[in-house]
């Protein structure tokens, strides 16, 4: 079942949206409805796994929806955000996060319908990509959008996601074979999904959950122009 949230002040505009969402989505779902920035906050607590969809207004009463989005990035960092704002001066503001669409209320009609087929696309794509490797004779298969970075240690490469580290012995270059173009080489001895990352900084990178990772000099413009490319994709 799909996990949906609905992050907007007003009723009327909170009801208007779950009447687009029940016309565009055939498959079951659950919404959860919040009125504001700080009663999302209280979810991370309440719903550990998170949303596959969210819905938020950039203007919420108490602060702003982008700013949201970014701590909704870090906590849930599949969940798909649609942004939805009254005011088109927002719409360059947006790309500081990973979301979906940002959309006009006065245009939902046409939108809603597009951003949310748009991420239903991508919660599939993103759960049904997998890494396959092994370790030990034990055959493992990891989404691919948990992973925050591959570590090679020594002979062994360290898969990290949010929960748990896995091993296997394949060497980096045989495990960026598999992986999608989120992921990318910035140092000899790592592999960093992109869409974890939170600052670039000049020698290294600052991942989700305050992970430091380096990046080497011959790695670095290649690194910059993938990630301006990820960015407006």
């Amino acid at each position: 079942m799909l996990e949906i949230a609905v992050c907007e002040d007003l009723e009327i505009h909170r009801q208007l949206i779950k009447e687009k969402i029940s016309s565009a989505i055939d498959e079951a779902y659950k919404i959860v409805e919040f009125v504001s920035a700080e009663d999302f906050k209280k979810a991370y607590k309440k719903y550990p796994k998170g949303f596959d969809i969210i819905l938020m207004d950039i203007e919420l009463g108490d602060g702003s929806g982008i700013e949201l989005g970014e701590e909704i990035n870090y906590h849930y960092p599949l969940a798909q955000i649609i942004y939805i704002t009254s005011y088109t001066k927002h719409f360059s503001e947006v790309y500081a996060t990973n979301h979906v669409w940002c959309i006009e209320k006065k245009e939902l009609n046409e939108y809603l319908p597009k951003a949310l087929h748009k991420a239903l696309k991508a919660l599939w794509y993103t759960k049904s990509i997998h890494l396959n490797f092994s370790w030990q004779k034990v055959k493992y298969s990891v989404i691919q959008d948990e992973i925050i970075y591959i570590e090679r240690c020594l002979r062994v490469s360290e898969i990290h996601t949010a929960t748990k580290v896995y091993r296997t012995s394949e060497k980096l270059e045989s495990l960026m074979e598999q992986l999608t173009d989120v992921f990318i080489c910035c140092h000899r001895s790592y592999i960093v999904n992109m869409r974890n990352i939170t600052k670039l900084q000049k020698n290294k990178l600052i991942l989700n959950h305050e992970i430091e990772v380096p990046v080497s000099r011959s790695k670095e413009e290649e690194l910059k122009q993938a990630y301006s490319i990820f960015l407006v994709k």
